[in-house]
C-alpha cells in the first residue's frame, strides 16, 4: 500500500495503529471539510467520526480479518459484519417490509428492495 498523500510504502502486516496514526496526521491539510476527522490515505474514502468504521475500511486494503464465524470458515474485517454473517446460521431476518411479505437480514437489503420493487 502507498499513501496517495507522501507516497510512504506500507508493508500490509504493518502495526495497524501506525497505519491509523499515518491516515490521521498525512491527511489532516487535504480533508476537503473540516466534519471529516479521518481520510483514507490509500483511496478516496472519508468519514466523519468512528475511529472503528475507518480501521474497518483500512483493513480492506490490509487483507486482515480478524473477527471470525464460530460456525464456518467466513472471517471479515468488522464486527458488524461478523454480526449481519451471523444472522444467516440463525436464519433471522428481522427486517419486514411493509408492503410485502418480503424479510432480510439486514436494513439496507430491505431500502433496496423498497426501492426496486415498491
Amino acid at each position: 500500500m502507498k499513501c496517495i498523500f507522501c507516497k510512504r510504502q506500507f508493508n500490509k502486516l504493518e502495526d495497524e495503529k501506525d497505519i491509523m496514526a499515518h491516515c490521521k496526521l498525512c491527511t489532516t491539510p487535504k480533508r476537503p471539510d473540516k466534519n471529516y476527522t479521518f481520510v483514507c490515505f490509500v483511496c478516496p474514502f472519508y468519514h466523519t467520526s468512528k475511529h472503528g468504521d475507518m480501521v474497518g475500511h483500512i483493513r480492506t486494503h490490509t487483507g486482515v480479518k480478524p473477527f471470525k464465524c464460530g460456525s464456518c470458515e467466513y472471517s471479515c474485517s468488522t464486527n458488524s459484519a461478523l454480526n449481519v454473517h451471523n444472522r444467516r446460521h440463525g436464519g433471522v431476518k428481522s427486517h419486514k417490509c411493509s408492503k410485502c411479505s418480503y424479510t432480510s437480514l439486514t436494513s439496507s437489503h430491505l431500502k433496496r428492495h423498497i426501492r426496486i420493487k415498491h
